[in-house]
């Protein structure tokens, strides 16, 4: 193992599959993100791939040797292309990473590992993306705040806003720092004092199986609320963020009927996923068994603020009144 230099390989693979180089994967999303919005093309997977190469060598200084063993996948079977709800998914649900292995790290980097880290990689990745969008909507917000709007929408709409990413970035900070960064010193540390090949392999196993526990992907109703709650986050920037929503110029119109009725749909689905997030949370919380849960609730409730709003998130500042007064100024 030291003449394969696993220490090595295990920093690559933390920067890559667990997304230790964070301000690699911040620009690639935005430099992919109009490739992977659709649904995957044949050759989506290769334009995904130049972009990945392009991000790589703008960003990382020195050597980049790492993109021939790495590669992103993004397959297009036509018998797989819908989701768990039916819908079409996108090139950005498909993304997935490649890792070819050289010997002998084959029998420690084995088929099934690579699924385990894949996993961990698109929840991270998603989770990347919606912080990352909330942050472009703000940044567009902030460019257009002198333009004429609906001061209550506006002021309901940015409320979402800021409880969406009051709990991305501490679910973000939560990910990285209570569970990768601790997680991976912890394999590091026992990697480097012993050079018995079953303790590597089992501080390894047990290092993989930690982090998706503790990121909550082997808890089904725990993964389940996130990703909707993601997935909520980036309906609203898209809807926000829209020309509609915020066009270039000064003089703005009102939203139509359609476009405030689904604002009022996604608080409102914010709200129902948070509290059953904060209830899931809650009734775990002090079993010795999930100390990690307990760990994330306290990022999210640090100041009660959580507790206080009843477990919700964004549940009152969109309703009918604020609606009504929106279409009346408007």
């Amino acid at each position: 193992m030291e003449e394969a230099d696993l220490l090595a390989h295990l920093q690559l693979v933390k920067n890559l599959y667990l997304l230790g180089r964070g301000e690699l994967f911040l620009h690639f999303i935005e430099a992919a993100d109009h490739l992977l919005q659709a649904p995957p093309k044949p050759t989506t997977e290769y334009d995904v791939n130049i972009t990945f190469q392009l991000t790589v060598r703008n960003i990382v200084t020195g050597d980049d040797s790492f993109l021939d063993t790495f590669h992103l996948t993004v397959p297009a079977s036509i018998n797989k292309l819908q989701g768990d709800s039916g819908s079409i998914e996108s090139g950005w649900h498909r993304l997935g990473l490649a890792y070819t292995v050289d010997w002998p790290l084959h029998i420690l980097f084995t088929e099934r590992v690579l699924e385990k880290y894949n996993s961990v990689f698109k929840y991270l990745l998603s989770v990347q993306r919606a912080q990352t969008a909330l942050q472009g909507c703000w940044a567009a917000q902030m460019q257009r705040k002198n333009t004429k709007r609906p001061a209550l929408l506006t002021a309901a709409s940015w409320q979402l806003h800021n409880h969406m990413t009051f709990l991305v970035n501490n679910l973000q900070y939560y990910l990285m720092v209570d569970v990768l960064e601790s997680q991976f010193s912890q394999l590091l540390d026992k990697v480097q004092s012993t050079k018995d090949f079953e303790a590597i392999r089992l501080a390894h196993d047990t290092f993989l199986m930690n982090i998706q526990a503790h990121s909550f992907l082997l808890l089904k109703p725990v993964s389940h609320c996130i990703r909707e709650l993601l997935n909520l986050c980036q309906t609203f920037c898209t809807l926000i963020c829209s020309p509609v929503v915020i066009p270039p110029c000064k003089e703005t119109t009102a939203l139509s009927q359609r476009e405030m009725d689904q604002l009022k749909n996604i608080s409102r689905s914010f709200s129902r996923q948070t509290a059953v997030l904060f209830k899931i949370l809650s009734g775990v919380r002090s079993h010795q068994s999930s100390p990690h849960l307990a760990q994330f609730l306290m990022r999210m409730d640090y100041n009660k603020y959580f507790t206080a709003a009843g477990g919700q998130l964004g549940s009152t500042f969109i309703d009918n009144k604020v609606l009504q007064g929106q279409q009346k100024t408007g």
